[in-house]
């Protein structure tokens, strides 16, 4: 991990664990799971690209299509997840 504050290059993620990402937010959808809604955001950097999910969410303000975003949370980096941040703070 990086320096605190600093993001780290989302094609650089290669191991579960928290981590802080900047990118640009390319898509924003809202999926129904079992018991909750789930807000699905895809963020991309330079290096590459991930989903961030926030769970019991259908919307944050903050978070547009188009703008920057700076997420830290815990990383998923398996084959069937092929990046994603549980984002708890944006």
């Amino acid at each position: 991990m990086r320096a605190a504050g600093a993001a780290e290059p989302i094609g650089g993620l290669a191991a579960p664990g928290r981590a802080g990402v900047e990118g640009r937010i390319r898509v924003m959808a809202i999926r129904p799971a079992e018991d909750e809604t789930v807000l699905s955001v895809e963020i991309s950097d330079s290096t590459g690209d991930l989903t961030a999910l926030f769970h019991g969410r259908d919307r944050i303000a903050a978070l547009v299509c188009g703008g920057k975003v700076w997420l830290r949370g815990q990383v998923d980096v398996s084959e069937c997840s092929p990046g994603g941040v549980g984002g708890d703070e944006y």
